[in-house]
C-alpha cells in the first residue's frame, strides 16, 4: 500500500505488522512499538491496521482517523510546494494555521501557563517541521541547518531521536545567516522531501521516521547564496557559479533543473549576503544591502537581473519582514541616509517603485505592522491623529502571524531608544512573548527576560498546540489552540 508493506497477524484480532515503510525500508528495531503505533494513529490498546483501512476487518466497525492537520514547514509555516503557481505572497512571517488560543479569556492567567511541554532539543538553533514522514500521523522533526542531523520526536517515549543516513552521510551545512534561511517542502503520498540550501547547492532530504533514517538527493554542486522559494511551478535559489558569477537554479515537480544566468553577464555582481526571499505571482526577490536579485517571467521565459536600491536609500532588515498591503503590493522598509531619522516603504520587485514616507520605522510580520508596540489599524504610512512614537516605552518585534486569524505572536520589549535598541547590549532584557489577537486582545504567554537574544525563539504548530523553543529554556512550552 502507499503507507508501506503490511502482513496480517496470525490471530484474527492481532492486527497487522509493518514489514517495510512507504519508502521501502525496514522499520527500525530501535523504534519502540508504542511509538510506531502512534505514528500510524493506532490506539494504544488496540490492533494496528494500515492507515488505508477505514473499517475493522474483524467486526466491520469504523476505525477512528483524526482529521488531516495542516503541515508546519520551517521557519514560518508556509504551505508545501504546490503543483500550480502560487498566487499569494510567499516568504513572509505568515503561517497558514489559524492561531487562536483555546483557553477562554475570562480564565486566563498572566503569563498563560503552558498546556503541555516537549523535551528540549540538544544544544543548537533548530528549525521545526510537522508533517508526514513515511507516517500516517504528522511527526515533529527538528533540524539545525548548521549541524545537519535531523531529529524526530517520538510521541510515546517523549524524546528526540536522531535519524541516521545508511552511509553515515550528513547534508552539507547551510553557510547562510540564520535570518536568511528558509526552505521548501514537497509533500507526496508516501512522504516528503525537504529542499534545503547548503554549501553544496540544493539538497533534498527524505526523512523516514519509522525506519529512523533519512536519504539525501543532491541537486547541483554550486554553493547556495540564498534560500529556495517557489515561484511559478519551480523552486528557485541563487547559486555561485564556478566562474564566480551568480545564476538562479529552478527545480520543478518532475525534477527538471533549469539554470538561468543573470542579465548583465555571468559575473554580474551581487554584493553582500542575501536576505530571505519573497515571491508573488509576478516576481521573486532576494534582497540584500546593495539591491534586489530579481526573477521575473517575461512572456514564456524567465529573466533574472540585479537591481540596486535607489540612491540614498538603505534597506532595514532587522524589524521583521516586508509589508504586504491589501492590494497585494509588497514593501521594503528603508532608511533615507540624506535625512536623519527618515524612514519609508519602497515597493519591491518593480522598475519604477512607489515610495511611502513614514514618521517612524515599523516592525512587521506581513499584513500586520506595529508603531512601537501598537498595531497599525490602517496602512502604516497613514498616520493616526493622536500618536507620539517618542513616548512609547516599549516595542513589539513580531515573530509569527496567522494569515487566517490575523493573530501575531512576538516579543514585547521595554526600550527607550526605539526598535534598534532591542538588538543592542545587554543580550538579556526584560521581555515577554505576547499573543496579539485582533479579536481577542493581548495575552502574555511567556516571560523571556532570563534568556539571551530572545528573538532566536522559534515558534511552530504541532498536535493542536503553539510551541515556543529557545535553546536556554529547560523544555519547549506549548499552548492549546482552538480547533
Amino acid at each position: 500500500m502507499a503507507s508501506g508493506t503490511w502482513r496480517a497477524g496470525s490471530a484474527a484480532r492481532a492486527g497487522y505488522r509493518l514489514l517495510a515503510t512507504a519508502l521501502g525500508h525496514e522499520p527500525s528495531e530501535g523504534l519502540p512499538a508504542a511509538d510506531l503505533r502512534a505514528l500510524f494513529q493506532a490506539p494504544a490498546d488496540g490492533p494496528l491496521y494500515p492507515p488505508e483501512f477505514l473499517f475493522s476487518p474483524v467486526d466491520g466497525r469504523a476505525l477512528e482517523r483524526p482529521a488531516e492537520a495542516k503541515p508546519w514547514i520551517a521557519p514560518f509555516g508556509v504551505p508545501p510546494v504546490a503543483a500550480t503557481a502560487p498566487v499569494h505572497a510567499r516568504g513572509l512571517l505568515r503561517c497558514v494555521q489559524p492561531l487562536r488560543l483555546a483557553a477562554p479569556r475570562a480564565v486566563r492567567e498572566e503569563p498563560a501557563p503552558a498546556d503541555a511541554r516537549l523535551a528540549q532539543v540538544p544544544p543548537g538553533h533548530y528549525e521545526f517541521f510537522s508533517l508526514r514522514a513515511a507516517t500516517a500521523a504528522p511527526v515533529l522533526l527538528a533540524l539545525d541547518p548548521d549541524q545537519g542531523v535531523p531529529l524526530a520526536y517520538l510521541p510515546h517515549s517523549r524524546r528526540w531521536e536522531p535519524l541516521a543516513h545508511p552511509q553515515d552521510r550528513l547534508p552539507a551545512l547551510s553557510g547562510l545567516p540564520r535570518a536568511s534561511w528558509r526552505c521548501e517542502v514537497a509533500q507526496g503520498r508516501k512522504g516528503c522531501r525537504l529542499l534545503l540550501p547548503t554549501q553544496a547547492g540544493l539538497v533534498r532530504l527524505l526523512p523516514d521516521v519509522p525506519a529512523l533514517r533519512f536519504d539525501l538527493e543532491d541537486v547541483g554542486e554550486a554553493p547556495a547564496l540564498g534560500s529556495p522559494i517557489q515561484f511559478g511551478r519551480q523552486v528557485w535559489l541563487p547559486l555561485r557559479g564556478t566562474d564566480g558569477g551568480v545564476q538562479l537554479a529552478g527545480l520543478d515537480a518532475h525534477n527538471t533543473l533549469v539554470q538561468l544566468p543573470l542579465a548583465g553577464g555571468p559575473r554580474a555582481a551581487v554584493a553582500g549576503p542575501l536576505q530571505a526571499p519573497v515571491s508573488t505571482a509576478q516576481w521573486a526577490v532576494w534582497p540584500c544591502a546593495a539591491g534586489q536579485l530579481r526573477l521575473r517571467r517575461r512572456d514564456d521565459a524567465f529573466e533574472a537581473d540585479f537591481m540596486s536600491w535607489p540612491e540614498g536609500l538603505n534597506p532595514v532588515f532587522d524589524f521583521g519582514c516586508p509589508y504586504l498591503a491589501p492590494t497585494g503590493k509588497v514593501w521594503q522598509l528603508c532608511e533615507d541616509e540624506r535625512a536623519e531619522g527618515q524612514f519609508l516603504y519602497l515597493q519591491l520587485g518593480e522598475d519604477h517603485a512607489e515610495r511611502q514616507e513614514l514618521s517612524s520605522p515599523r516592525s512587521c510580520s506581513g499584513r500586520a505592522s506595529f508603531r512601537s508596540a501598537v498595531r497599525d489599524r490602517d496602512l502604516p504610512w497613514e498616520e493616526p491623529l493622536h500618536a507620539d512614537d517618542g513616548r512609547e516605552p516599549r516595542v513589539m518585534l513580531p515573530l509569527l502571524e496567522s494569515a487566517e486569524t490575523g493573530a501575531v505572536v512576538g516579543l514585547r520589549v521595554p526600550v527607550l531608544r526605539g526598535l534598534r535598541a532591542v538588538f543592542e547590549p545587554p543580550a538579556r532584557k526584560p521581555c515577554v512573548l505576547l499573543f496579539d489577537d485582533p479579536l481577542d486582545g493581548e495575552q502574555v504567554l511567556l516571560d523571556l527576560s532570563g534568556v539571551s537574544e530572545p528573538w532566536r525563539t522559534r515558534l511552530f504548530v504541532h498536535d493542536g498546540h503553539l510551541w515556543a523553543c529557545h535553546p536556554e529554556l529547560d523544555a519547549i512550552p506549548g499552548w492549546r489552540l482552538a480547533q
